[in-house]
């Protein structure tokens, strides 16, 4: 590369906007005002060339470019701090490392000549000119304890549930030998009770307004910036979109598609729970005819001749009736006759038979 990239060295947005003039698809990029400043709020350095921080989160809805914005600052670090440098670019697993983040970095190389010019492109590494390895690395990983990268790169971290999953994560802790060994992550919100290392970051990285029991402290009054110095956490945890195609009719179009929970946790960044109904009252209320009369199974409940039935009506409630014994027991036996007076007798207040009735069921009628 013939230009000089000492010049990007503090200056992220720069080398951005200077170096990746189209996406990974060959679209032409450029970033969007918020995502200016807070790259610039993120990667504020001090005199001495150190960030304040070594866990940087960029937390945002779907769809809001989250991906490319990984991607690109990881290249940024790659060809402009300290080379010979080594980057770790880490996901849930090996198959969505290469997936996702690094392949989205091999397509901003591919797709930009003055980068690509610069850059061995191998499976699962990126080789730069400048001395530096890009490395896609999994969480099943066995251990990557000696490594000295400079920046390490985590997409989805509400995916890394596993005890395995966190002692990778804290394996792969800062470098303090280099002027600058940094995390950064990029992810939606997660589960609760189940992503235990992002909630902790989150609760460490946000503030009171965003929860609680955040102990980070809100850095800028128009956009949900935060930072917590004594863990040395910047954290941005957004709730609204703000990328020009998140429209409304998008949105419209994903209420009708998704579940309630997903689509809180996908499209509004909100922490939910793994588990929630499957059909929810709204739609079973939508298969509802209130024309038709409602079909109530009824059963004899009794081993004899008595007149005991079983009711299993509306909304799975159960009761049962019975018409009345005499000493050589009702006059009519059949089942039949018991089910079509079951619901007179229901509707005239008929009395529950005891528990020492309900000894068997012979025979179902609807």
């Amino acid at each position: 590369m013939k230009r000089n990239l000492g010049v990007y060295r503090r200056d992220v947005v720069a080398f951005i906007d200077d170096l990746i003039k189209v996406n990974e698809r060959g679209k032409p990029f450029q970033l969007a005002d918020q995502q200016r400043k807070i790259l610039r709020m993120a990667f504020a350095f001090d005199r001495d060339g150190r960030l304040p921080w070594n866990t940087i989160i960029y937390s945002c809805v779907k769809k809001s470019g989250k991906t490319t914005i990984n991607a690109a600052v990881t290249l940024w670090w790659a060809f402009t701090q300290d080379p010979p440098n080594q980057i770790l670019v880490l996901a849930n697993d090996r198959e969505q490392a290469e997936a996702r983040v690094f392949k989205t970095i091999v397509g901003l190389l591919k797709q930009n000549p003055e980068l690509k010019s610069s850059a061995k492109i191998q499976k699962g590494k990126i080789l730069l000119s400048n001395g530096t390895e890009i490395t896609a690395l999994a969480s099943e990983v066995a251990s990557a304890a000696g490594s000295n990268h400079g920046l390490t790169s985590w997409d989805e971290l509400w995916g890394y549930t596993s005890e395995s999953a966190t002692r990778f994560w804290e394996e792969l802790t800062t470098v303090p030998t280099l002027t600058n060994s940094v995390r950064f992550v990029t992810t939606y919100a997660g589960f609760e009770n189940e992503s235990d290392l992002l909630w902790k970051l989150y609760k460490q990285g946000v503030g009171p307004e965003e929860l609680s029991e955040g102990q980070g402290k809100r850095l800028d009054p128009d956009l949900p910036i935060y930072v917590n110095r004594e863990a040395k956490i910047f954290c941005y945890w957004d709730h609204e979109p703000r990328m020009p195609w998140q429209t409304p009719d998008y949105y419209v179009e994903q209420r009708e598609s998704l579940r309630p929970a997903q689509y809180q946790r996908f499209h509004e960044n909100r922490w939910t729970t793994g588990t929630e109904v499957f059909i929810t009252p709204e739609l079973w209320d939508g298969c509802l005819n209130q024309e038709l009369r409602p079909i109530m199974p009824l059963a004899d409940e009794g081993k004899d001749r008595d007149a005991t039935v079983r009711r299993r009506g509306p909304r799975h409630q159960e009761r049962l009736l019975e018409r009345g014994r005499g000493q050589d027991g009702p006059k009519e036996t059949p089942v039949l006759h018991h089910a079509r007076t079951a619901l007179r007798m229901e509707a005239s207040g008929g009395p529950a038979c005891g528990p020492q009735q309900c000894e068997g069921v012979s025979a179902l009628v609807v």
